[in-house]
């Protein structure tokens, strides 16, 4: 998905332009617009409600919804709902109102309880106090299973399917059609396509194995699953976040078809223009509390979304470039790389100090690439040098070793010990120092990940904490962290701001800003064109596993790249 108004559409906040690169937009959130607003309190510190179901914020002046946005009856309202864990306050008198047929949009940074109000309302969590009525009633779901039954049906950002089971297994997994004990498959076949006919994709087969779908047809699979449930709500979690630019229109039409039919959409995404395309209503989380609610998409001013989300009117917020070029020697360079039926012939150098973006549509080689300069995969020609040494292809031993560092796209699977606490993850790459005689130095481990977390403003900063428990945004911060501690030259970035908050973004950005100023060389890879152009000092345009145009940042524009990146036939091969 490209981010052609990232930020929301120009002029969405009344000023007529969109941010500019390399220029901090920053203010207070009480005196954003100048009129000196002031926080209006309600029941527990939240926000008023009103009992018109008006839209709610928590500064004067109320915003009204529009008519045409109260779809239909309400079917979920959750009032002062509480989760706590050990030391942190995950919820904090959250309240939420979903209509029927509405797309009900969910904003907030990273850690500010989006991950736990999903878990409550899909049954993984149950509230500590409040209230949850889903569909007029009083509602306790004690566990996933309960809650699907009920009709609540929740698509995670990392979609949860069975990649070796088929289309139709996958659907109907856990409530399969029997009679006398055997599985009716022909009847669960002939329902998976009624359903898939349903969201506009009579072509998938129901037999076909999940592993063979794109990611646009997984997700089709998720829906599949949710309306086997005959679901009435479904959340949906950064649902665009795996999506090439073509797939993401799709996925709105389908969203759309949905709510046609009646289904409630609860949508999450840090996507300012996806929210605006797609939302009816919005509501806003900071600190496990609702700073907004019931607000209309289309007409609130990005940077009143901006502001209630983070405290700050920021958008898209990049440090200055330095006035004069501070690279210094070629640092990584990389002659006619290439894996079969991924890249070709790709050439590209980094300077200490310099900050080189790549930008691409998923599947235009991108990553592929970056692990292949790593040693995660094993190219069939070229080489990768560092400051003029050959690096042993295939060898992530190597890389690592000669002062390369890389953040994966997906952290989760490949970057991160999910049940080891958090510094234990943030040292992994420089475990040796802190293990002599055969004992590992806990203490010391725990004042550097403390160190780390302070300089990147982790939240909670409690480095016993376990990774897992910890929202996307933070658990980046732990990645890019771990590559602090060590003898790092050239730090390789995949995706760094994916599924991350605009606030986590600015703190990302300044930390990338401030390695390359002390002289790491950094290569990154983005899908959001206005980052690319933003963060990097000099960007590399990929298309269909080619490098089709480079040039310094200043010299292009958002138009140009993607012009570049979506002429000739999108995802409709690779290079020979």
């Amino acid at each position: 998905m490209t981010a052609s108004n990232a930020a929301g559409p120009a002029g969405a906040d009344g000023a007529g332009e969109p941010p500019v690169p390399g220029r901090r937009v920053a203010g207070d959130a009480a005196s954003a617009d100048g009129m000196g607003e002031r926080a209006v309190p309600g029941p527990s510190g939240g926000p008023v409600t009103s009992d018109s179901e008006e839209a709610v914020v928590t500064k004067a002046p109320l915003v009204e919804a529009p008519a045409d946005t109260v779809v239909g009856e309400v079917v979920l309202r959750l009032t002062d709902v509480v989760k706590t864990f050990p030391g942190v306050r995950a919820l904090d008198g959250v309240q939420l109102e979903v209509r029927a047929g509405e797309v009900h949009c969910l904003l907030g940074q990273n850690g500010a309880g989006k991950s736990t109000l999903i878990k409550v309302l899909s049954g993984v969590h149950r509230p500590d106090s409040g209230e949850v009525q889903w569909r007029g009633e009083p509602a306790d779901f004690a566990n996933p299973q309960a809650a699907m039954r009920a009709g609540i049906a929740t698509i995670y950002q990392e979609l949860d399917l069975v990649e070796d089971l088929s289309v139709a297994e996958n659907a109907f997994l856990g409530h399969e059609p029997r009679r006398l004990g055997f599985v009716r498959r022909g009847h669960m076949a002939r329902r998976t396509r009624e359903i898939l006919g349903r969201l506009g994709h009579p072509e998938i087969p129901p037999g076909r194995m999940v592993r063979a779908l794109p990611a646009a047809g997984k997700q089709v699979v998720s829906m599949a699953r949710a309306l086997s449930h005959e679901a009435r709500l479904i959340i949906m979690d950064e649902p665009s976040a795996v999506l090439a630019h073509d797939e993401v229109g799709n996925l709105f039409r389908i969203i759309r078809e949905l709510t046609a039919q009646g289904i409630a959409v609860i949508y999450i995404s840090h996507r300012m223009e996806e929210i605006r395309e797609i939302g009816d209503r919005v509501t806003v989380l900071k600190d496990g509390r609702t700073t907004a609610a019931n607000l209309p998409a289309r007409e609130t001013p990005t940077r009143d979304l901006v502001a209630r989300m983070t405290g700050r009117t920021i958008e898209y917020v990049f440090p200055d470039r330095p006035a004069d070029d501070p690279a210094g020697a070629e640092l990584l360079q990389v002659e006619g790389l290439t894996r079969h039926g991924e890249f070709a012939d790709v050439s590209l150098s980094v300077r200490a100090g310099e900050i080189v973006g790549i930008a691409g549509l998923v599947g235009s080689g991108r990553s592929e690439l970056l692990e292949t300069i790593y040693g995660a995969r094993r190219p069939q020609a070229g080489t990768v040098r560092m400051a003029g040494r050959a690096l042993r292809p295939g060898s992530v031993g190597a890389a690592v070793k000669a002062g390369m560092g890389m953040a994966p796209e997906e952290r989760k699977s490949q970057a991160l010990l999910l049940g080891e606490p958090i510094y234990r993850n943030v040292t992994l790459a420089t475990f040796g120092r802190y293990a002599r005689l055969g004992f590992t130095d806990a203490g010391r481990e725990r004042a550097e990940a403390d160190r780390i977390g302070d300089s990147l403003e982790l939240r909670p900063r409690d480095v016993r904490r376990p990774v897992r428990t910890l929202s996307g945004g933070n658990q980046q911060k732990v990645v890019v962290g771990r590559w602090l501690l060590g003898d790092t030259r050239l730090l390789l970035l995949d995706e760094p701001t994916r599924g991350v908050d605009v606030g986590a973004r600015a703190e990302l950005y300044q930390v990338i800003r401030s390695l390359a100023a002390q002289g790491v060389g950094v290569l990154l890879v983005s899908s959001e064109v206005p980052e690319v152009l933003g963060l990097a000092d000099r960007v590399l345009v990929m298309r269909e596993g080619r490098v089709v145009r480079e040039a310094p940042a200043g010299e292009l524009d958002e138009n140009t790249v993607l012009d570049l990146v979506m002429a000739g036939s999108l995802m409709e091969g690779a290079p020979a």
